[in-house]
């Protein structure tokens, strides 16, 4: 008997929230610290902490040229993962079809802000091991939610 649905995205969900939790305290550390190295920092052109540090780090690049730099919502991307992961951990634990229709809007929109922020990390020629680990469980979400949306709906065989 394999994992269920439910069961592949909770192993996904703390996956993504032990990712987001460790870039936020590379974060937080390197702003303590600034000769803190993180494992993710194993060269020039594969830091973590470039990426993290970036304009792009905090608000996606975003809030902060809409909203100001000092603004609250201004806040690292490893938070907005945080929330985000905590969301769907929520959502599996529930066995609505409305919910994982919610999640799945989310999970698409996850899967587009990875291509933006894959885009960022092109543009500023950096390698973030971290950030494509984030970026892969955002998309295998989205695939376990279609799945799992699809399984509440009557449309597979029930799994669990």
């Amino acid at each position: 008997m394999g994992l269920s649905f439910a069961s592949c995205r909770a192993v996904l969900c703390v996956a993504g929230l032990c990712l987001s939790a460790y870039a936020l305290y590379i974060e937080i550390e390197k702003h303590r610290d600034a000769s803190y190295r993180p494992l993710c920092d194993i060269s020039e052109g594969v830091s973590c902490t470039k990426a993290f540090l970036s304009e792009y780090g905090r608000g996606f690049g975003i809030i902060g040229s809409l909203l100001g730099k000092d603004s609250m919502l201004n806040q690292p991307n490893a938070a907005f993962g945080m929330i985000f992961y905590c969301i769907f951990i929520f959502i599996g634990l529930t066995r609505s079809a409305f919910l994982e229709t919610v999640g799945l809007v989310l999970a698409i929109g996850s899967c587009i802000v990875s291509v933006y922020l894959s885009y960022v990390l092109y543009l500023l020629k950096d390698v973030c091991i971290v950030c494509m680990a984030t970026y892969i469980m955002n998309f295998l979400l989205m695939l376990v939610t279609i799945a799992r949306r699809n399984e509440l709906n009557g449309k597979t065989d029930k799994r669990e």
